[in-house]
């Protein structure tokens, strides 16, 4: 995420914040079946396609 930040020029987010925001994050839990879990540990492309991936209609969670 960090080399990521680096490579923006003129983002609105500065680096310094980056390890707060990671610091505030809540695994999830079993209760909630709605969240889905993207690795980021490819180029951007592939980040967005596992997103988009995860979205489909038969891998969303039945609401009920």
């Amino acid at each position: 995420m960090l080399a990521r930040m680096q490579q923006r020029k003129g983002h609105f987010m500065p680096e310094s914040l980056l390890k707060s925001q990671f610091m505030a994050l809540k695994t999830p839990q079993a209760d909630e079946p709605d969240v889905v879990a993207i690795d980021i540990a490819v180029p951007v492309d592939g980040v967005v396609q596992r997103c988009i991936n995860a979205l489909t209609p038969e891998r969303l969670p039945v609401a009920g």
